[in-house]
């Protein structure tokens, strides 16, 4: 199993783990907003880190019940049935996935229905009341800081051994099924000081594709990931190209959104062009 799928799992058994308890509070007092957002903010995690994998039907299911826990948190009336069955759905379709790597050939959200109109999660203050649409991002660490990449630019996860790179031409590369990619350390690109390696000396290379290119990506740790609002440069870092923005994760320090674009154009510029798709 791929380690960002593995990692995604673990956090979804975690998300889900109270959920048992709201259900029971939910029933005795529909009025139990406390147990109501507690799930809320499972389903809203769900969906968005379910959308990093090929799981559709699991993203539209968390959509679906995020949608009937908005209208709870809105005052209106919704069955906890409705609830149960949606959020055992999601644990017995995670379960599958666990053994099997894919959802059942049969997956259906049809015993939730999507009722509530779609709406916007988040909003950022720079106009009052402005609407603006949250970013799924991965967030990784090097050289002892987090930042933040698209998750719609990252196909795949490579746990690397200490020997597991290669070198072609006077740079490092990495396999990615029958295609060689040339890798750019991260740490390195953003001109960042040397960090000590990992325990077991493995790293990870996320595999990018930006337009028609792909390349690796060296990173020391993934962080999981996040959908929140992504906010313009400002201050000293405005001019910086390799950053598209800063984003503010939940439980975390604002994180520098990477634009991968001119990162993997600055390093063409000193190890050629990057192999095509």
């Amino acid at each position: 199993m791929k380690p960002l799928l593995a990692q995604f799992l673990a956090e979804a058994d975690d998300l889900l783990a109270p959920v048992g308890e709201s259900l029971l509070r939910l029933r005795r007092n529909p009025d139990d907003r406390t147990a109501a957002d507690t799930m809320f903010r499972a389903a809203h995690t769900l969906r968005a880190s379910s959308g990093l994998f090929d799981l559709p039907e699991l993203t539209r299911l968390a959509h679906a019940i995020e949608d009937r826990l908005a209208e709870v948190r809105s005052d209106r009336p919704v069955p906890a049935d409705d609830l149960q069955t949606g959020f055992d759905q999601i644990r017995g379709w995670l379960t599958h996935v666990a053994a099997h790597g894919r959802l059942p050939v049969r997956a259906d959200i049809s015993p939730v229905r999507r009722t509530a109109p779609p709406r916007v999660l988040h909003t950022v203050a720079d106009e009052p009341g402005e609407p603006v649409e949250s970013t799924p991002l991965v967030m990784v660490g090097v050289a002892g800081q987090r930042f933040g990449i698209p998750a719609g630019q990252v196909t795949e996860t490579i746990r690397v051994p200490p020997t597991g790179l290669g070198r072609v031409l006077g740079r490092d590369v990495v396999v990615s099924g029958d295609t060689v990619l040339p890798v750019l350390d991260l740490a390195r690109a953003l001109r960042l000081s040397d960090a000590p390696p990992p325990p077991d000396g493995c790293r990870t290379v996320l595999v990018t594709r930006v337009g028609g290119r792909r390349a690796g990506l060296l990173v020391q740790r993934l962080h999981g990931t996040c959908d929140v609002p992504l906010r313009p440069m400002e201050g000293l870092l405005t001019p910086a190209a390799e950053f598209a923005g800063t984003a503010l994760p939940g439980d975390g320090p604002v994180l520098l959104v990477l634009n991968l674009t001119t990162v993997l154009d600055r390093a063409e510029q000193s190890w050629g062009r990057t192999e095509p798709p």
